[in-house]
């Protein structure tokens, strides 16, 4: 006689299916009666789900790296060695793809197609449901805009800011709640862009980076809407850059850290001189130095306890990791990718799920189990 898990109280279902090792078999499951597809599509499910600290038991990290050109997939470390557990396949025939963050599993993304060479269009994508949703196109459009992604956990919503460095910034808010573009303001003053990327949020505050003569963290008030400079470096003769990386990878263990990788060129190359670790209020607490251009290790991430920074070391297949308190370094991995970029923390979540706007990708599988 078959089994007859219907009668099970709803609370006992909802606990088994949070549980289960692969998210695969959860999504399975929707289509078995529509009792459980409507359980597993809610938003409450979907949020326990993201919450219960059983799921992703493997530490996995979105990494990209380079080879004949850049590469995107989730790494996870089994007993010492960096191993791969799936490539990131973008939706559609994309071309030029730029990260704009990750967090609860979701990837935000620019791109442009064999068709257009502009990076206009901004996805959402969750590998691990193969659900992508095209954000509608913002009012303004600006070829070297930057971008930010981030979880408002005040207003439990998905955001993306968009900031025009032209004669007057102009600041442009998604929200995921609402599939529409909010213009804060038209009036900010001319701040440049670096990179044109990495917008990161805290505590309601964007902060971004800007190298033109001096170094500079430029920081945008969403509420206030008010515009701020805090110099952190003289530049010296334009062969210095930072490189800003944070570790808001999941709504539940947000952090107000800011790393700074600095690097110079004294042989033709960018090398890693020190590290810098910032606070929410762009107070310095730590400085990590480097000797020697090659001996040292490059930052590449930030673990997702916000407490350990991963560095690789040049031209070498080992990844180190450093607690920011004591500053001591010891082995974390090895790896086959000997020129990541950076590491990402990443975690498998349902997000998207029950979005009516967003599509399948019904292309190469992403995900595995």
């Amino acid at each position: 006689m078959a089994a007859d898990f219907s009668s099970l109280p709803g609370h006992i279902t909802e606990k088994i299916f949070v549980n289960l090792s692969c998210i695969k078999s959860t999504l399975t499951c929707t289509s078995v009666c529509k009792s459980w597809y409507a359980l597993i599509k809610s938003p409450q499910f979907i949020e326990f789900h993201l919450s219960n600290p059983n799921n992703n038991k493997r530490e996995l990290s979105l990494c990209s790296y380079s080879e004949d050109h850049p590469r995107f997939s989730v790494q996870y470390n089994d007993c010492g060695t960096l191993r791969t557990y799936h490539d990131i396949k973008f939706p559609r025939n994309i071309e030029r793809v730029s990260i704009i963050g990750s967090i609860n599993g979701i990837i935000c993304f620019k791109f442009t197609t064999k068709f257009d060479v502009r990076p206009r269009i901004i996805c959402l994508w969750n590998p691990s449901i193969r659900k992508f949703k095209d954000l509608p196109k913002p009012k303004f459009y600006e070829k070297d805009a930057g971008y930010g992604f981030w979880f408002d956990s005040k207003a439990n919503d998905y955001k993306v800011v968009k900031i025009n460095p032209t004669k007057t910034s102009k600041v442009e808010v998604y929200c995921l709640s609402t599939n529409s573009w909010n213009l804060i303001t038209t009036r900010g003053p001319y701040l440049g862009m670096y990179d044109g990327d990495l917008i990161v949020h805290v505590n309601g505050t964007l902060y971004w980076l800007w190298g033109h003569l001096t170094w500079k963290f430029i920081s945008f008030d969403i509420n206030t809407g008010k515009f701020k400079e805090n110099v952190i470096w003289l530049e010296e003769k334009g062969k210095s850059r930072f490189v800003l990386l944070t570790s808001e990878a999941h709504s539940h263990s947000l952090t107000d850290l800011f790393v700074l990788r600095y690097e110079c060129i004294p042989c033709g190359k960018y090398v890693t001189r020190d590290v810098r670790v910032f606070d929410g209020d762009l107070n310095q607490l730590y400085t990590i130095e480097f000797e020697g251009s090659e001996t040292g290790a490059s930052l590449i991430g930030v673990r997702n306890n916000s407490s350990e920074l991963l560095f690789q070391r040049n031209k070498h297949p080992q990844i180190l990791v450093c607690n920011v308190e004591d500053l001591k370094f010891k082995d974390f991995c090895s790896s086959s990718l000997r020129c990541i970029s950076w590491m990402r923390p990443f975690v498998e979540t349902l997000v998207l799920l029950n979005d009516g706007d967003s599509d399948y990708w019904t292309g190469d599988a992403t995900a595995p189990c």
